[in-house]
């Protein structure tokens, strides 16, 4: 419903609760994300891969996250992470770093 600062003030109790939970500090992250709120996004996206190492959807969402935040470098350090484990999102990772890598 487009309520993302809401969402993810509920989902800050929630990884208070629970902070080992990956996902809600996944969630917590795309949360954080919608709203524009790419700092934030960022953090819990680092816990959640802390968290859940091998996940390359959640590598997936840091990469558009230092996107959005102009660090391109970091956000191909993430993309090929996803290439090397070469599971889901590794078609689009190299389609991405295809397109960070062209001349403007």
């Amino acid at each position: 419903s487009g309520r993302f600062r809401e969402a993810s003030t509920r989902l800050d109790r929630v990884v208070q609760i629970a902070p080992d939970d990956d996902e809600a500090q996944f969630y917590l992250g795309v949360s954080h994300l919608l709203a524009g709120e790419s700092s934030a996004a960022e953090r819990a996206f680092r816990t959640a891969i802390t968290l859940a190492p091998s996940s390359t959807l959640y590598r997936w969402y840091l990469a558009q996250t230092e996107l959005a935040q102009g660090d391109g470098k970091a956000a191909e350090a993430e993309l090929r992470t996803i290439l090397a484990a070469n599971e889901e999102f590794s078609a689009e990772a190299r389609l991405l770093l295809e397109r960070i890598a062209a001349p403007r």
